[in-house]
């Protein structure tokens, strides 16, 4: 991932990308990651989810446009698995030629499958999320190393001790995993946790010491049911955009 991204999670509909994509330069040292979530069990049982952060499935290919100011990327949501090959396979085809690749929202995949999946699918992006409960149980040297299994097999690795909760990043904690996953790895660091346009300089100390950082955010741009709030979103976007040219 040579770019880095600002990053928004929960994109549903075509004509959301359009209006955020108006204010978004065309020269700029960050791209748009364009976050769509899908639930992987959902998704093979041929469900829709009703929670309003995830598109459906036939939105999907019209809200991953082809611009080279966007990264489209979609967030597999999956607590088992077994079917992680077969799911994104049907993603890939779902997402149509426009797809970059997966955010994988699960604790450590298998390294097979994923060896399998990149080794057919090699221009797919991979960025790897670091879920809550293993900010509880490795240290920054320990996480370092059980990432460095994926060196080759991942582009990225996301931070992120809220997971779309909206919970606001503790960022010397992040900082203190991202110097460990340095000194081992050249893997890109995406950094998240309650990003608002409100809070949008607790980042400054990881532009700081990471100037190619990415950043994601969710929760803090949702409305009151649970979709994107367009203004929020825009508010957000136009606040990282002055913060990485500062």
């Amino acid at each position: 991932m040579q770019q880095p991204y600002i990053g928004i999670t929960g994109f549903t509909k075509p004509h959301e990308v359009a209006k955020i994509l108006k204010f978004m330069p065309y020269k700029n040292t960050h791209l748009l990651m364009v976050g769509v979530l899908v639930n992987g069990a959902l998704l093979r049982l041929g469900c829709e989810n009703t929670n309003r952060r995830f598109a459906k499935t036939k939105d999907i290919k019209d809200i991953f446009i082809c611009n080279p100011r966007v990264l489209n990327i979609v967030h597999y949501c999956n607590s088992s698995q077994k079917n992680m090959f077969s799911d994104l396979e049907k993603l890939i085809e779902i997402s149509g030629p426009n797809l970059h690749g997966f955010q994988l929202n699960m604790r450590w995949p298998n390294i097979s499958i994923l060896k399998e999946f990149k080794e057919k699918y090699p221009d797919m992006k991979i960025v790897l999320q670091i879920e809550r409960d293993d900010f509880d149980e490795l240290s920054p040297d320990q996480m370092a190393i059980e990432l460095s299994r994926y060196i080759n097999l991942i582009e990225a690795v996301i931070l992120d001790t809220s997971m779309g909760a909206g919970i606001q990043m503790d960022t010397n904690l992040l900082i203190s995993y991202a110097n460990a996953i340095k000194d081992i790895s050249n893997l890109n660091i995406v950094f998240a946790g309650g990003l608002c346009a409100k809070n949008i300089s607790i980042i400054k100390p990881i532009i700081e010491l990471f100037p190619s950082a990415s950043i994601d955010a969710e929760g803090q741009l949702m409305n009151a049911s649970g979709a994107l709030d367009m203004q929020k979103t825009l508010d957000y976007l136009q606040a990282a955009l002055k913060m990485f040219q500062e």
